[in-house]
This record gives C-alpha cells, structure tokens and sequence, in this order.
C-alpha cells in the first residue's frame, strides 16, 4: 500500500527528528574543551585524587598536568593514567612522580627542571610523546616503554624491560 503525500512527509520528518539526538551528542563529545591541571598538595600524595589539582579533578588524557607548586612532595600513581602533556619542576624544593604500578601514559610531551624527579618502582612509563626531565631518573622496577631523556639518576633492579629511547646527560 502506497504512503499519500502527508504520511511520506510525516515519515520523513520522523526520521529527521530522530538524529538531533545522535548529532547533538556528536557535537557535544566534539566541543570537550582540555583542562590545565596543577598540582596543589605540598604534602604530596595520589595522582588520582580530585581534591589535589586545582581545578578539582583528576587530568585526563587531552589535558595538561603541571607539578610546579614549589616544595618538597612526592606525586604518587599506582593506577593506569593518561596526560596529554606534563610539566613540573617549580623554582624551589624537588617534585617527584613515583609510579608504583598501572600504566602511566603521556600522550604529548613531558619537561621539566632540575628540580624534578621520575622515580619508577613498578607498572609502565609509556605514550608517543617524549619525556625530557632536567632531574634524575630513579628505575628500580617496572617497564620504560617512553623516549625518556633524564640528568643522571639510578637505575637497579632485574626486571626491567626498556621499548623506547633512554638518554643520559648526568652521571648514572
């Protein structure tokens, strides 16, 4: 049975009207503006918690993270991750990211200053962008699978697995 011209109209507008929804959510989902993150907790303490990064919240994988509070305070992530880009390294003091386990991912690119330490004692360091830290490198355990650059530092342990580039500029 043929639609007379009302019901093919009608039809046709349904169906219109039914993907508003579908591209108001596309255009939402598009519009997601990146967030600049910094590191507040001059005590120190967990990556994932809200309350340690103004603004509150936890940075995720199109913002930026910056541990440049000046003090002496230690960042510690034991989960899996991901950051666009990270800085950090204030005027004073030392910062330092610990990965104690998870999958720590940066998808842009990392510096920092001398002031700064990556201390990885478990999980990954890893992404597409680049680490260049002005600190040292602490390795004791865990997977570097990153282009890290680093000022000297320590490397120990049996188990570590390299997938990257390490380049050393101090005394290891």
């Amino acid at each position: 049975m043929e639609k007379n011209p009302f019901q093919k109209r009608f039809s046709q507008s349904l169906r219109a009207t039914a993907l508003w929804p579908a591209l108001f959510v596309f255009l939402s989902a598009a519009s997601v503006q990146a967030t600049s993150y910094v590191w507040t907790n001059t005590l120190g303490g967990n990556w994932n918690a809200a309350a340690n990064w103004s603004p509150n919240g936890v940075p995720g994988g199109t913002d930026s993270a910056a541990l440049t509070t000046s003090g002496t305070y230690i960042v510690t992530n034991s989960d899996s991750e991901s950051v666009n880009s990270l800085l950090f390294g204030a005027a004073s003091g030392v910062q330092t990211l610990k990965l104690t386990g998870g999958t720590f991912t940066l998808n842009g690119n990392a510096s920092d200053n001398a002031q700064s330490v990556i201390a990885i004692e478990g999980g990954t360091l890893t992404g597409a962008g680049s680490y260049v830290i002005g600190g040292p490198l602490f390795w004791s355990s865990g997977n570097l699978n990153a282009n890290m650059q680093c000022n000297g530092g320590d490397i120990t342990g049996s188990a570590l697995f390299l997938s990257g580039k390490l380049l050393n500029t101090g005394t290891m």
